[in-house]
């Protein structure tokens, strides 16, 4: 997320974006086990909304370069990452893939 706030979104308003990424990086209040449903949380549905009303190629397009930019740095942590981490790490790692899914899959 951190290539989103580095992008022409950031000039526009960098509060709103921050509140944006917020979101985005919070854990949802219930554990989902290893196997999450197929749902999206209620924050992250708030993304999903978000992603469909813009209706945006671009914006669609340089979110998915930022989530494979997450995914890269996440996975670079994978091999030191402390074991109170961990959960952490996969929870982000989960929500990225969602979202990935769910930008390649858009009509």
């Amino acid at each position: 997320m951190e290539r989103l706030a580095e992008g022409p979104l950031k000039n526009l308003n960098p509060d709103k974006l921050m509140k944006l990424s917020e979101r985005f990086q919070r854990q949802p209040h219930v554990s989902t086990g290893t196997c999450p449903p197929a749902t999206f949380s209620e924050s992250e549905q708030f993304f999903s909304s978000f992603v469909t009303s813009a209706d945006s190629y671009t914006f669609n397009c340089h979110l998915t370069t930022a989530l494979h930019h997450e995914l890269l740095k996440l996975h670079g942590r994978c091999g030191t990452v402390a074991t109170r981490e961990v959960p952490e790490v996969l929870h982000a790692l989960r929500v990225c893939g969602k979202f990935l899914g769910y930008l390649d899959f858009l009509p």
